[in-house]
C-alpha cells in the first residue's frame, strides 16, 4: 500500500483539520471571497493603467473609492443588526429584512446625489464623472448597486453562508473585467460605472439561487427583540465603521485633490496591493463576531487556535508580498514605482497592529462597547484624517501614507486600554 509523503500528509493533515473547524472554515471562505475581490480590483486597475493614461486611472480611482466610501455610509450598518440579532427578529423577520433593504436603497441613492449635486459644482478634478445627466444617474445608481451587495453580505453571514458570498464576489469580478475588456475607449465615468453594474448582475444572478437553499433553524423563531435596540446596535456600529474605513477610502481623494491625478494613481496602486494584506484580518474578526454574535462573549479554543495560525500567516504573506508588489509597480512604469514604493514600505509597518486592531474592534463589540468604541474610533480618525491634508502638503503621497501608519497605532493603543478598562468594570 502507498503512503502519503511526510509533507504532502503534513499538509493533507492541516487542511482537514482547518475545514473541520467552523471558524477557520468560514474565515478561509471569507478570506478567499475578500481575495478575490481585492486581486479583482487591482487586475482591473492594471489593465486600465495599461488602457488608459495615468490622469485617467487617478481621476477614475478617486471616483471608485468615493462609490465604496458612500456605501460605506448608506448602508447604517442594519446588517450588523441583522447578524447580531439573527436568532430574535420573531414572525416578522420577513418583513423586517425588507425593510432593512427598502431603507438601504433609499439611503443611498438619496447620500449618492447628494455626493453628486456637491462634487459637480465644488470639485473640479471630479467633474468628468458628474459632466451629463446621465453621468450623474449612472453614478447614483453604482453607489445604490454596490450598497445592496454589501448589505447582502450581511444577510448571507446572518445565515451562515459564507459559500455564497464567495460565488456572488467571484461573479463580479468575473462580469466587471469581461466589460472592462469588452467595451472599448471607456469614459471616466463608464469605467466608475462598471463597478455598480457588476454589483447589480452579480446580486440578481445570485438571488435565486440563496431562494432554494434551506433556510437556517433560527429563521423560523418566534423569540423577538424591539426593532428600535437592533437600529440601536447598528448605528452605534456603523458609527465604529465611518470611522475605520473613512480614512482608507477617502485617501485617494485627498491625494488628487491635494497634489494631483498622476500621483493619486501612484498612491491608489500601492494602496489596493497593500490591502490584500488586510484581508485576513478582516475576515477573522467578523467571523469571530458573526460566531460568537449570539452565544458566550469568551473566545473558545479554536478562535485562539485560528489566532495563531493567522499571525503566522500574517508574517510570511508580508514578506513574500513586498517584492511582489514592488514588481508590479516597476512594470507598470517608473511613474508608478517612483512615488508608489515608498508609499508602500510605510503602509506595510501597519500591518501588525491592523490586525489586532480589527480583532479589538470585534471583541468590543460583543461585549457591547458600542459607545466607547465609537467615540474612540471617530476621534482618532478625525485626527488621522487631520493630519493627512498638511502632511501630503508637505511630504506628498507619503505624507498620507505616514497618516495612515500612525492611526492605526494610535487606534491600536487606545482600543487596548479601552479593552483593559471594560475588563476591570470600569466601562
Amino acid at each position: 500500500m502507498r503512503t502519503m509523503p511526510p509533507l504532502w500528509a503534513s499538509l493533507s493533515r492541516t487542511v482537514r483539520n482547518a475545514t473541520s473547524n467552523d471558524v477557520s472554515k468560514n474565515t478561509i471562505l471569507l478570506t478567499l471571497s475578500s481575495l478575490a475581490t481585492g486581486f479583482g480590483t487591482l487586475i482591473f486597475w492594471f489593465i486600465s493603467a495599461y488602457i488608459y493614461p495615468p490622469s485617467v486611472v487617478g481621476v477614475a480611482s478617486a471616483g471608485t473609492s468615493a462609490i465604496f466610501l458612500l456605501a460605506g455610509f448608506s448602508h447604517l450598518s442594519l446588517g450588523m443588526g441583522l447578524v447580531r440579532y439573527t436568532n430574535s427578529l420573531g414572525p416578522q423577520r420577513i418583513q423586517r429584512i425588507t425593510a432593512m433593504f427598502i431603507v438601504t436603497v433609499v439611503i443611498a441613492a438619496l447620500i449618492g446625489g447628494i455626493y453628486s449635486a456637491v462634487f459637480s459644482e465644488f470639485g473640479p478634478e471630479l467633474s468628468p464623472l458628474f459632466s451629463t445627466a446621465r453621468n450623474i444617474l449612472l453614478f447614483v445608481f453604482s453607489c445604490t448597486a454596490y450598497t445592496l451587495s454589501l448589505q447582502y453580505d450581511s444577510y448571507l453571514m446572518s445565515r451562515q453562508l459564507f459559500f455564497f458570498i464567495l460565488v456572488k464576489n467571484v461573479a463580479i469580478v468575473i462580469i466587471r473585467l469581461a466589460l472592462l475588456c469588452l467595451l472599448p475607449n471607456l469614459s471616466i465615468a463608464k469605467l466608475v460605472g462598471i463597478f455598480g453594474v457588476s454589483a447589480a448582475i452579480g446580486l440578481v444572478a445570485i438571488l435565486p439561487v440563496v431562494a432554494r437553499y434551506p433556510r437556517h433553524s433560527a429563521d423560523d423563531t418566534e423569540m423577538k427583540v424591539p426593532f428600535s435596540k437592533i437600529v440601536s446596535f447598528s448605528l452605534w456600529n456603523h458609527l465604529v465603521g465611518l470611522a475605520t474605513m473613512t480614512l482608507p477610502l477617502a485617501m485617494p481623494t485627498i491625494v488628487i485633490s491635494t497634489l494631483d491625478s498622476t500621483q493619486a494613481a501612484a498612491f491608489y496602486m500601492s494602496w489596493s496591493m497593500f490591502s490584500v494584506l488586510l484581508l485576513l484580518p478582516v475576515a477573522f474578526s467578523t467571523v469571530i463576531f458573526v460566531e460568537r454574535a449570539n452565544t458566550s462573549s469568551r473566545a473558545s479554543e479554536k478562535e485562539v487556535f485560528t489566532q495563531q495560525q493567522t499571525d503566522l500567516i500574517m508574517i510570511g504573506i508580508t514578506l513574500l508580498t513586498i517584492p511582489i508588489i514592488a514588481l508590479a509597480l516597476f512594470l507598470l512604469g517608473p511613474t508608478y514605482i517612483r512615488y508608489g514604493f515608498v508609499v508602500l514600505l510605510i503602509l506595510v509597518l501597519s500591518v501588525l497592529p491592523n490586525k489586532r486592531l480589527t480583532l479589538l474592534i470585534a471583541e468590543l463589540r460583543i461585549i457591547g462597547s458600542q459607545k466607547s468604541l465609537a467615540l474612540a474610533c471617530v476621534i482618532s480618525q478625525i485626527i488621522a484624517i487631520g493630519g493627512s491634508i498638511p502632511l501630503a502638503h508637505v511630504l506628498g503621497i507619503t505624507g498620507a501614507a505616514c497618516s495612515w501608519t500612525l492611526g492605526q497605532y494610535f487606534l491600536f493603543l487606545w482600543l487596548t486600554w479601552l479593552r483593559k478598562r471594560v475588563r476591570a468594570g470600569y466601562t
